[in-house]
């Protein structure tokens, strides 16, 4: 278990002393802007129309990120070294996708491919990508909803642009772990709705950011929502489109579980408040812009009213306020 001391140490080097020293960090990786491909009926027509398409929030900026193991894939450089990190190389693997579409270079493309193998034959019988090393904050072996919707959306690429059939049932296996319930180690989850004046109490569905530990993290759980999505239209998998449907019929009350008066939370799990930063909030906007176009018509009012409120609270004062509680969040928890 990590100490307050050892946290706000790790936090000062991370936030203050790489920054200063231009030296990359696993902040300034997950840091960089996530700005949406996806976010209105133009670009979703666009995206849908596509033999193959973007990503729906554009990666290109983690290409600038600097380190890389001996055979050129990224990696995140932790207390403990280096290691691969499977969402952040499914984000950087989307970003060279990204960066073919965008000025055809060969060379994007076959780095893309040189992710999509080694994790097509890392998955396991599972149908998942495991997290199995120590950082700061965790000292367990966890899959991630958030790994596994980016990893999916890889495979469907991969299997467009070759036809490889490997590709296509490795982005359908990486689905497995969304039917299976949380406490069996799966990312299926329920948290129970608040009662309000827009919606009555029930147990809602969500897709669980780490299979270790109840968080609903909810930038996770909105971002475990398009793999499914992206099976079901580039891949016609009618257990895919159940998925989506699933998620997105609690996606409305969760997202007003997490929003308060001034700001956003950055977890719904019981217990310590925990907000997010302004980056993060930033994070969801961008992720419920994209969630916003793709949805049912019938859902997209409610979200559009929750983008108002959220784009309405990125003032400077509370945005300050954010990240000086987020601070103290972390030296005090994690």
């Amino acid at each position: 278990m990590t100490t307050p001391l050892r946290r706000t140490l790790y936090l000062l080097d991370s936030y203050a002393l790489a920054p200063l020293l231009r030296r990359p960090s696993t902040r300034s990786f997950w840091y960089s802007p996530d700005n949406p491909n996806v976010f209105d009926a133009a670009t979703s027509e666009d995206y849908l129309a596509a033999t193959v398409p973007p990503y729906v929030i554009d990666y290109r900026p983690k290409l600038a990120f600097p380190v890389r193991d001996a055979d050129g894939l990224v990696v995140l450089p932790y207390q403990f070294g280096t290691a691969k990190n499977p969402l952040a190389s499914f984000m950087f693997a989307l970003g060279l996708h990204d960066a073919y579409l965008s000025d055809g270079r060969s060379e994007h493309l076959r780095q893309f491919f040189m992710y999509a193998r080694l994790y097509r034959d890392l998955q396991d019988d599972a149908g998942g990508w495991t997290y199995d090393f120590n950082t700061v904050e965790r000292t367990d072996t966890w899959y991630s909803a958030l790994a596994q919707s980016h990893g999916a959306s890889v495979m469907v690429r991969a299997w467009l642009h070759s036809s490889d059939e490997r590709y296509r049932a490795a982005a359908l296996r990486a689905l497995e772990l969304y039917r299976l319930p949380h406490h069996r180690g799966g990312l299926a989850s329920r948290i129970s709705s608040r009662p309000s004046r827009r919606h009555s109490p029930r147990a809602l569905l969500y897709f669980e950011e780490a299979s270790s530990g109840t968080r609903a993290i909810v930038n996770g759980l909105m971002a475990a929502l398009v793999g499914p999505y992206e099976c079901a239209a580039w891949l016609g998998d009618a257990g895919s489109k159940g998925l989506w449907e699933d998620g997105m019929a609690s996606l409305a009350p969760l997202l007003w579980m997490g929003t308060l008066k001034r700001w956003t939370l950055y977890s719904l799990a019981q217990g310590r408040r925990n907000l997010n930063s302004p980056h993060y909030h930033d994070v969801q906007c961008s992720w419920l812009a994209v969630l916003s176009a793709l949805a049912a018509p019938e859902v997209r009012p409610e979200l559009h009213r929750l983008a108002s409120r959220w784009e309405a609270m990125k003032r400077r004062p509370v945005r300050t306020a954010a990240s000086l509680y987020k601070a103290a969040y972390k030296v005090l928890y994690r």
